[in-house]
């Protein structure tokens, strides 16, 4: 994540961009425990936990998780229900 941004902001730059205006907002959503090579996001409560505290760590202005992809969430409890697992790995 941190050279994707890496990226992204030399690219504004290059571009002409104010970079020091430019908000860092990562949109993720959770899986089950994937491990090694899994995308960002995905995986276990810890490895999730972790992903939220490198995007603390490289000044990310919001981490929006949107749950409603997500077979667990497709009632109104499960949606729910995943909202809490959110707010525990965010906490």
């Amino acid at each position: 994540m941190k050279q994707m941004w890496e990226g992204i902001l030399g690219m504004a730059k290059s571009a002409g961009r104010d970079t020091s205006k430019m908000e860092f907002v990562v949109r993720a959503n959770t899986d089950a425990p994937l491990g090694e090579g899994r995308f960002i996001f995905t995986g276990s409560k810890d490895e999730i936990r972790g992903d939220i505290a490198a995007c603390r760590d490289i000044g990310a202005a919001e981490v929006a998780f949107d749950p409603s992809f997500e077979a667990e969430a497709q009632s109104v409890d499960g949606y729910l229900q995943r909202l809490e697992l959110l707010r525990e790995l965010a906490g």
